[in-house]
């Protein structure tokens, strides 16, 4: 899909990278190239500076280091641990509650989202108009609901995702697996390309144990460290680790003796110095990653798409669909 003439990034057409969002009615878009049509990334932040997880008996220790070298005032230390803890204990009891009372909180969430923190209120209605010009105000917001009833549920499902996986294809549905067993066969790599859309945290987790590649996914580091190392640490647990974005190719390229499958959501925007190819994706100039491709190529790779679909709450569907066996 390469375009002869792609179009430039203008600064004053766009005062950064158009955002969107995850629609659930959305499932899968188009892959030409191995490039799939970027999104941003939601992201949970903590408003507290990160401290690390350290005890309060070790706090006389290190405040000076951080009054002195990251400014952080004692108090604000002793909030970020209280915070910290606060969080893991509300971890820990959530996930021994049964899934339909962990759904009803989903539910308050999704309230407070949309009517009182507002969570990208006006980048949502603002895309979803965009992307469906045909539909009236009515059916803009019934999907601007169901939008944040999802992204609600994604937040529950990501934080107690150990909960599944005693009994894990109930939850993950892989169609065409054989596919997998099909590739491992010629002794590659493969890279598994995919979006944020169904639940792709539940992906990232349950590749592995279904075989028969090792898995590792590629990530780009949250803004927050101490929700960055918890997403990580589970991440990490049921699969052979992530590989920070920016180090890519170098892991890809000094693990070539293994086979693994490499997991990509190639759907988020590009730093906007890194913008190298524009395409109208739901009505709207978006520009598009084009690393698969060449990462793909220069090591040989085989390249699937995984195509998410949500059937019911906690129940989604991969189809893995072949992309080229031969990208070279």
């Amino acid at each position: 899909m390469r375009d002869s003439n792609p179009r430039r990034y203008d600064p004053q057409r766009f005062s950064r990278p158009p955002q969107s969002t995850t629609l659930p009615t959305l499932h899968a878009a188009k892959v030409h190239n191995f490039s799939i049509p970027p999104r941003n990334n939601f992201k949970l932040s903590c408003s507290y500076p990160y401290a690390g997880p350290v005890s309060v008996h070790f706090f006389n220790l290190i405040q000076p280091y951080f009054t002195e070298t990251l400014n952080f005032a004692p108090h604000q230390m002793t909030e970020m641990i209280i915070f910290q803890k606060l969080f893991l204990v509300s971890v820990y009891l959530l996930k021994r509650l049964p899934w339909r009372i962990l759904y009803f909180i989903s539910d308050l969430i999704a309230l407070v989202l949309y009517y009182i923190v507002g969570y990208r209120k006006k980048v949502v209605y603002e895309n979803l108009t965009n992307s469906f010009p045909d539909k009236s105000k009515k059916e803009i917001k019934k999907i601007a609901h169901q939008y944040y009833r999802h992204l609600a549920d994604i937040m529950i499902e990501t934080i107690c995702e150990e909960k599944i996986m005693p009994n894990f294809k109930r939850h993950m549905i892989f169609k065409n697996q054989e596919l997998l067993h099909q590739l491992y066969k010629t002794g590659k790599s493969i890279l598994m390309v995919g979006g944020h859309v169904g639940n792709w945290e539940w992906i990232g987790i349950t590749v592995q144990p279904m075989g028969p590649f090792k898995a590792k996914g590629v990530i780009k580091p949250l803004s927050d460290p101490f929700f960055n190392d918890y997403i990580e640490n589970l991440r990490s647990k049921y699969s052979s680790g992530v590989i920070p974005f920016l180090r890519t190719l170098r892991v890809m390229a000094a693990s070539r003796d293994q086979q693994f499958v490499y997991m990509l959501a190639n759907d988020q925007t590009p730093h906007r110095d890194e913008i190298r190819f524009w395409t109208d994706f739901l009505n709207q100039p978006t520009p598009v990653f084009l690393g698969t491709e060449k990462i793909a190529k220069l090591l040989d790779m085989p390249v699937i798409f995984s195509n998410c679909y949500r059937v019911k709450r906690g129940v989604y569907e991969i189809e893995l669909i072949l992309i080229t066996e031969t990208p070279k």
